[in-house]
């Protein structure tokens, strides 16, 4: 390779103690603390703790703490504690705790903790706790559980099913 071509593929940790980037294309770690980045291209990571991206291309960690995208490309987490992106494409958490977005494509956790978006487009938690937003779902018979035992309501809009609340009794 012509030393112009390896500067392309060159990746940057910069005043971040305990992080490391392996296995990584043009990937940065800026301002953080036990991180890491591995594998990906076009990933970045800044002024986060204990935070990793594993996998995916052009995923951002932005001020996040214990907070991990895995897979899937173009999400960002901003402003994070404890929550997640697993797989997927342009999803977006901020400013939340212990939530996670699993798949989907352009879905939104803001201003909301606790809560969960499974799958979906275009799905949206603002200012919603404690909440877990599935556009569809299907069930099976579980033994031991007793289906009645939790409180389920639809969306405005009737898109989606969006479980709240906590559990409200067992027969």
């Amino acid at each position: 390779f012509p030393s112009h071509d390896m500067q392309i593929y060159k990746h940057s940790i910069c005043d971040s103690d305990g992080s490391v980037i392996l296995s990584a294309c043009k990937s940065h770690i800026l301002g953080s603390t036990n991180s890491t980045i591995s594998p990906g291209f076009n990933n970045r990571l800044c002024n986060s703790s204990n935070s990793g991206i594993i996998g995916g291309t052009g995923t951002n960690l932005i001020g996040t703490k214990n907070t991990v995208s895995l897979g899937g490309q173009y999400n960002t987490l901003i402003g994070t504690t404890n929550s997640s992106i697993l797989s997927g494409n342009y999803n977006f958490v901020g400013t939340s705790s212990n939530s996670s977005i699993i798949g989907g494509f352009s879905n939104i956790i803001n201003f909301s903790n606790n809560s969960v978006i499974v799958g979906g487009q275009s799905l949206i938690l603002t200012n919603k706790s404690d909440t877990v937003y599935v556009p569809r779902i299907m069930t099976t018979t579980v033994s031991n559980v007793n289906p009645t035992s939790w409180k389920l309501g639809s969306t405005m809009s009737g898109t989606g099913l969006i479980v709240t609340g906590k559990q409200i009794g067992r027969a």
